[in-house]
């Protein structure tokens, strides 16, 4: 029997993996076609600053345009020649016939091929400055996206049950009576949270949830309100926290 359900373990985690392999391809894919699409010619050689002119690319988007230069290095359709970048003749992976691959990876990873989907094919316009790249995660102010993946991701909720363990460690060697202050920043959907406050001793726990924008404040305050000891602050980090209501504002997590 342990025999059988090691390999049935094995198994899962096999299938996880090349899910998640088959999503690289998609999103290599998409960056492939984005970049063509915005006239970037097999065989040209270009500095990153003489593309980010030629495809017109927005300078809000330079440092991500770099990055995904380099991810097409690594797969193999883009090459560094000194200062500039190559575009090899090799065509990548066309995303429609990549989509044909979507029905069996659909179980293990459908939120994140959803979000992808919707992404990549737009991309280009991102990169352009056409295309608010908030409108695509959230359509109309819409969470239903985003919240698939943070509820439905094995990374993320991996990721969610090691910060919950990370947090009930540190509070297990608070002094009895000591109080704990947490302050999240970019709470955003509360995916996190509802990990974290169920295991948070509410007598002794003060713990701020932040975000940039008020609708998440406004929807976490209504989806988390059998906690009275958080609070819901809009914080922006990109600006000095003092002028946002957190002058001499102390915290231990």
């Amino acid at each position: 029997m342990d025999s059988a359900i090691r390999e049935l373990f094995e198994a899962a985690k096999a299938a996880q993996r090349a899910a998640y392999a088959y999503l690289d391809r998609l999103a290599v894919a998409y960056i492939h076609a984005a970049l063509t699409q915005l006239g970037w010619l097999p065989g040209q050689r270009l500095t990153a600053d003489q593309l980010i002119t030629k495809l017109q690319i927005s300078r809000v988007h330079a440092r991500l345009f770099v990055r995904l230069l380099h991810i097409l290095d690594a797969a193999g359709l883009v090459r560094k020649e000194g200062d500039g970048w190559r575009l090899d003749a090799a065509a990548a992976s066309d995303p429609q016939r990549l989509q044909g691959e979507a029905a069996g990876q659909d179980a293990l990873v459908g939120a994140e091929l959803a979000l992808l989907t919707r992404c990549g094919a737009n991309l280009a316009k991102v990169l352009s400055g056409q295309l608010d790249p908030l409108e695509l995660l959230f359509p109309g102010g819409d969470l239903k996206m985003a919240m698939r993946v943070y509820r439905e991701s094995q990374i993320i909720r991996r990721v969610h049950t090691l910060a919950q363990q990370v947090m009930a460690a540190i509070q297990a060697q608070l002094p009895a009576r000591q109080g704990l202050r947490i302050l999240e920043v970019g709470a955003g959907t509360g995916g996190m949270t509802t990990y974290l406050l169920p295991h948070l001793a509410a007598e002794r726990t003060q713990y701020v949830f932040t975000d940039i924008g008020s609708a998440f404040l406004l929807r976490a305050a209504a989806q988390l309100k059998d906690y009275p000891f958080v609070q819901y602050k809009s914080l922006d980090i990109e600006k000095a926290p003092a002028a946002q209501g957190f002058a001499g504002q102390k915290y231990d997590v």
